[in-house]
């Protein structure tokens, strides 16, 4: 699997691809948390609310209010639908509290279709310290394909790949939709997103809504730390390639090319690399 990385917007990205020429998108939208050390607004707020002195981050065009994140929301998940493959898969992580909620919106403003929402939940998660509410322990990745008419890519034999052992002790013959995994720990400071997935659970996704028979195409329009793209590598029997976008040059500088560049790097940084590729906003050719 070649890895490429663009530096572009995630609607503009998923725009340069051709019509149907993408099998999945595994994608971790941003989404606010509401305390300042994130830089991130909590955009569930009253436009009143939102006028106050928010230390905005302004990820992609920037929002303040519920209807600037739906935009920003359809915006980038049309542009998904279009890219996707009609048995192509469409995966969204978030929380139901944050995001998923508006993302299900635009799944049915856009005529898509949600199969299933699936849920990580971490053995290992951070202490409420505060003590004032349970600790947030669970992920959620909501599973969406192009139409209720179109039948989306699925294996069933992934579950014998990855056995997940049952309350008796003996391996399960069917996937459940929940996912016990330990949360990665902080590694130095060369690790920038504050809720990186495991390598295991996302090679399982990427594993389960992608043929092998075929080339297929991988992408992640909100690369940040590129898992991704180094699940994608780890699936076996996979033969394609792994997009990853990303608006921020510093994180595809000191993360991404770091982790699926190990040999080249530095060599292969944003600026140079045959695989780094920049995307004028809105201006460049397909590259897909």
């Amino acid at each position: 699997v070649t890895p490429y990385v663009v530096k572009a917007k995630a609607a503009d990205f998923l725009s340069g691809f051709r019509s149907k020429s993408v099998n999945l998108i595994n994608a971790d939208p941003p989404y606010a948390t509401g305390n300042e050390k994130s830089k991130v607004p909590n955009y569930t707020h009253s436009a009143a609310m939102a006028a106050k002195k928010w230390n905005n981050f302004k990820a992609e065009s920037g929002w303040d209010t519920i209807a600037d994140y739906l935009k920003f929301s359809l915006e980038w998940m049309e542009a998904a639908r279009d890219c996707l493959t009609d048995d192509g898969n469409l995966l969204v992580w978030g929380t139901l509290v944050h995001n998923l909620h508006h993302v299900r919106y635009a799944v049915d403003r856009l005529d898509m279709w949600a199969i299933q929402a699936l849920h990580w939940t971490k053995t290992n998660p951070y202490p409420n310290m505060a003590g004032t509410q349970f600790s947030c322990a669970t992920e959620s990745v909501l599973w969406i394909r192009k139409s209720k008419k179109k039948k989306s890519y699925y294996d069933k034999t992934v579950a014998a790949r990855y056995p997940i052992i049952g309350v008796d002790g003996q391996p399960l013959k069917n996937l459940r939709d929940y996912f016990l995994y330990p949360a990665e720990t902080w590694v130095g400071k060369d690790w920038h997103h504050p809720s990186r997935k495991p390598i295991k659970l996302t090679s399982l996704l990427v594993d389960a809504f992608t043929p092998k028979s075929q080339f297929v195409r991988s992408v992640d329009p909100f690369a940040v730390s590129g898992t991704t793209g180094v699940s994608a590598q780890a699936v076996p029997g996979l033969i394609g390639e792994v997009w990853l976008g990303d608006n921020d040059a510093g994180y595809v500088k000191d993360i991404l090319t770091k982790r699926l560049f190990p040999v080249s790097y530095p060599l292969a940084r944003y600026e140079g690399g045959d695989n780094i590729l920049e995307l004028p906003v809105r201006e460049a050719a397909y590259y897909g």
